[in-house]
């Protein structure tokens, strides 16, 4: 999925960026889904899978604090805009 593309296309200039990996991005297959994590053990992290027009986000912040969320994917709302949409939802809370 080009949502899941876009969001390593976003960490890979975030560590870019730092000069250091920060952010690794781990993809899995069945129902398109990538898990974004902050580096460390423990570490704080972020799921997203692709369900046809559902989104659905699990991630756990920087206190061990669990969120989940469910979106629709929006006709107004491009792919790298989704992307950036999640991450920086979930990097607030780092």
């Amino acid at each position: 999925m080009t949502i899941l593309a876009a969001m390593r296309r976003l960490t890979d200039a975030y560590n870019t960026g730092a000069n250091r990996v920060v952010l690794s991005v781990i993809e899995q297959s069945g129902p398109p889904t990538v898990t974004v994590a902050a580096s460390g053990e423990g570490a704080p992290h972020l799921t997203v899978t692709l369900e046809d027009t559902l989104i659905c986000m699990r991630a756990r912040d920087a206190l061990d604090i669990p969120h989940a969320t469910e979106f629709r994917l929006r006709s107004d709302c491009g792919d790298d805009a989704t992307a950036a949409y999640f991450l920086q939802n979930w990097m607030q809370h780092l």
